[in-house]
Parts: structure tokens; sequence; C-alpha cells
């Protein structure tokens, strides 16, 4: 087999991890952790056939160069491609790596540094370099609505029957947490894909369009037939969105859609408008369950977070700069322990505790620079099909961020990967503007 063809063969690979990636996401761990390790093994693969290319292209080149040059050559071959967040993963890297040395607890931090931050930047630099055309992306697409509507439609049946019918997890205390191992985190995988469903069901009807602004290849989200489809699994997420009770889900929702309204104010109200009549009759359904916890007044009084907080906010003051080590939190935080629990339920206060105010100043570098140029893209982006999936990636990432306040759900096997992907999602979305010769792939 040629090296060209393994070059393809390898970067088809990929493209189909993350198919089963994004599907088995939240239905099992193994599975998740198997499909992007296999990403993660195909992209570099495909990376060592490129640098044997690249040294067989000119053998008389590759003798005549010393050790430096050689080395150069290597590193050329595994370099990723271009985007707007490479340099503060690199930056995000280093640090983490610092925080090894450093660390309170040096073999802990090292392992999360490997099955972590370094993980999350390969994996983040497999998906923008394999789904790399409209075809690709559709079919992740297709695959992640697929996958949704199971584990949303096990959500309800939850709440109706008392169980799922994935994992058999029971309906406790009234909240529907579906294969998810608590309600948070069920929410924190809905904030992801509710905005891209409303953005593509509503906000596109918010825009004039040319009719030279085709839909080629993504004609099965945007038609009657896929928008009525969308919108049932839309009503699902909505309704399972409400039996999570997650008040941080609520209201990292209702917060993203203020943020990102003023790109259209009447479709902005109507959408608000409808999500508001959404909760109210579905907060009526559920109020026989959840009893008083479904009071409104409940919905911003926590004291137990404040206390979580608290213990954070200790451990920051007496390592402020650099931290206590990478993933070390729950073993640094038993000596400030002023409550149960032990992490902060705040993934900023606790990226700060474990990394120091450097290292969450690199975080949010990584996320302005993400934002700036998606947005910059987004307003000159002329196929609308792209325009507003890339709009309602945003929205969905934005949501999950504002949830972060709340829950450590960075540190979630599951949703931190679905939060790297969604990095790679919206990167490769700003890419497929035209068609180019890795689009033929697909």
């Amino acid at each position: 087999m040629s090296s060209n063809r393994l070059i393809l063969w390898f970067d088809k690979a990929m493209a189909f991890s993350f198919y089963a990636t994004i599907y088995f996401l939240p239905i099992s761990i193994a599975l998740l952790e198997t499909f992007t390790g296999f990403a993660i093994f195909f992209y570099l693969l495909k990376r060592f056939v490129m640098f044997y290319e690249l040294r067989k292209t000119n053998p008389a080149l590759w003798k005549s160069l010393n050790f430096l040059g050689r080395t150069k050559t290597f590193l050329k071959a595994f370099q990723p491609n271009p985007s707007a967040i490479n340099k503060p993963i690199v930056v995000l890297l280093l640090f983490s790596l610092f925080s090894v040395l450093i660390s309170q607890h040096r073999l802990v931090s090292f392992k999360g540094f490997i099955g972590k931050a370094l993980e999350n930047a390969f994996l983040y630099f497999s998906f923008i370099e394999c789904i790399n055309s409209k075809n690709r992306l559709k079919t992740f697409l297709t695959v992640f609505f697929l996958s949704a509507t199971v584990v949303s439609t096990s959500g309800v049946y939850q709440y109706f029957v008392g169980h799922d019918f994935i994992f058999g997890h029971l309906n406790y205390d009234g909240r529907i947490s579906s294969s998810f191992r608590s309600p948070n985190d069920f929410a924190a995988y809905l904030v992801f894909l509710i905005p891209i469903l409303l953005s593509i069901i509503v906000f596109r009807f918010g825009e004039k369009r040319n009719e030279e602004e085709g839909i080629c290849g993504l004609e099965m989200f945007f038609s009657n037939k896929g928008r009525i489809a969308l919108s049932f699994l839309l009503i699902l997420t909505l309704f399972c969105l409400v039996g999570t009770y997650s008040r941080g889900g609520l209201m990292a929702i209702v917060l993203a859609l203020v943020l990102f309204g003023c790109r259209n104010r009447k479709i902005f109200l109507s959408t608000v408008l409808l999500v508001v009549v959404f909760f109210v009759v579905a907060g009526f359904l559920l109020n026989n369950s959840r009893g008083d916890l479904a009071a409104p007044g409940r919905l911003f009084n926590d004291n137990g977070r404040m206390y979580y907080w608290q213990e954070a906010t200790n451990i920051i003051k007496h390592n402020l700069i650099f931290g206590t080590g990478l993933n070390t939190y729950s073993l640094v935080g038993r000596e400030y322990k002023i409550t149960w629990g032990g992490y902060p339920h705040n993934c900023y206060l606790q990226m700060a505790a474990e990394t120091g105010v450097i290292g969450l100043i690199v975080f949010l570098w990584m996320i302005t620079a993400l934002f700036k140029d998606a947005l910059r893209t987004l307003s000159k982006m002329t196929d609308f099909s792209l325009r507003f999936i890339l709009l309602g990636a945003l929205i969905g990432l934005a949501a999950f961020l504002i949830h972060c306040f709340w829950d450590t759900i960075f540190y979630s096997v599951i949703l931190n990967c679905l939060m790297w992907i969604y990095f790679g999602l919206i990167v490769a979305v700003t890419k497929i503007q035209k068609p180019h010769p890795a689009s033929l792939h697909g």
C-alpha cells in the first residue's frame, strides 16, 4: 500500500473513531476511552507516514542534516493544523507540565498530565484534522443527534417509569440522570446540544439569505423533514433538562441565549418565550415529584456550594501563583475541609487551586482566542448552514462554560472529552468554507 493511500486510510479511521466517540460518549466510558485512543493512535500513525514521506522524497538532504536539522524535520511532520488556539494550548501544556514538577503529589499530577492535559490536546488536533468537509461534519452531527435521541428518550423513560433503560439508573428525588452518573452531568451534556438544535430550527429565520447561499451537503438538517425531526429531539432534551432540575444548567441556557441574543432580537425574544413557556409547563408537571425542592426560591439558594467555594478559596490563598499541582485537589483539599464532599463545585476555582492563577489565566486566554476567532469568522461566513451550526456550537459552549460556575464538570471524563471535541467542532466549522483537497477524504 502506498504512503498516500495509508494517509487517506488513517484519516478515515480517525473520522470513524470520532463518530463512534460521540455516539458512545454518554453511554460507555470504556468505549469512549477506546475510540478516543483510536483517534489519537491513527493521528500519530498518519503523522509517522508523513514523516517517512518527507525523508523518502529527498534522502540526500536527509543524510546531510545534523541532529538539530533532523529533529526540526521530525517536528514539522507532527506539527498540528493551524488554529487560533494552538499557541494557548502549547502554553497550557507547558504550564501543566511545570505544575507536575512543583506538585505536592507529583505522581498523581504526572498521571493527570498524560491522561488529561496531553490527551485532550491530541484529541483536539486529531478532530480538526479529520473532520474537514461538510460530508464528515454531517455524519458527525447525525451520529451526535442519534445518540442524544437515545439518551434523552431514556431520560424521559426514567421520569415516567422510575429508571432509565440504558443502565437502570433510578429516579432518585424526582431528578432525571438518564445514562449519566448524576442529573447535573446530564444537564451539562444537554446544554451543549440544545443551542445547536435551536440554531438550526429557529435562528435560520432571523437573517435574510441570498438564493446563492445553498445548503449543499447539509440538506438533511435544514430541510422541513430534518427540522421536524430535530424539533422532536429538542422537545425531548428540553424536557430532560427541566427534569434534571439542575440550577446551573437552567441558568446557563438562559444566560447563553442572552449573550448571543443581540444577533437578532426578534428571533431571540421568540425563542426565549418558547423556552420559558416550556419550562413553566414542564416545571408544573415535575413539581409533584420534586415537592418543595421545585419551589422557585430554591433555584438561587445553595448554602452548600458556598462552603465548597470557601474551601477552594482557602487553598488558592495559600497556593496563589502556581497552585498545588495538576489533579491534586481531592488530596490537598482534605486539609481545608469545612463540609463534606471532595470537590468545590466550581471548575474555575478548582483550576486556580490546582494550577494557580497563572494556569487559570492561560485557560481563559485559550477560551477568549477561540471565541474571538470564531465570532470574527461567523460575521464573514456566506454559507448559512455552516453559520448557524457554528452559532449553535458557540452558544452551547458558552452555556457549558457558564454551567461550570456551579459544578466541577471539567473534571468528568465524559464532559471534559465533550468540551475538547466542541473546541474542535467550532474550529472545524470555521475551516470548512469552500471545497478543498481535504474534503475529498470524506
